[in-house]
């Protein structure tokens, strides 16, 4: 699941510095990359919330573990899909 969220990440970024390259506009890079980096850190803080928020209740139900699972996965994809555009930007603010 790292992996491929990563992957998506990076495609992303390639699309976004792409943009950048052939415009000489940085603000794609913001737009684009950081966007869809703090989007996915905020969703990815909220799957590890509600991860959080499930394990509390009712800690003897089958549905409640698997759904805590899958939100706890879903919430390490999407930060893996934000740190490598988040770091992008980072670097790009540094730079400049």
């Amino acid at each position: 699941m790292i992996k491929k969220g990563f992957m998506i990440g990076i495609i992303i970024l390639l699309v976004s510095l792409a943009a950048f390259y052939f415009t000489g506009n940085g603000s794609y890079l913001y737009f684009i990359s950081g966007g869809v980096g703090w989007v996915a850190f905020l969703f990815s803080a909220d799957y590890f919330v509600h991860s959080i928020t499930l394990k509390d209740k009712n800690k003897f139900s089958f549905e409640k573990k698997d759904r805590n699972m899958k939100s706890w996965k879903k919430s390490k994809r999407l930060l893996s899909v934000a740190v490598p555009n988040l770091v992008a930007v980072a670097i790009y603010f540094i730079v400049s």
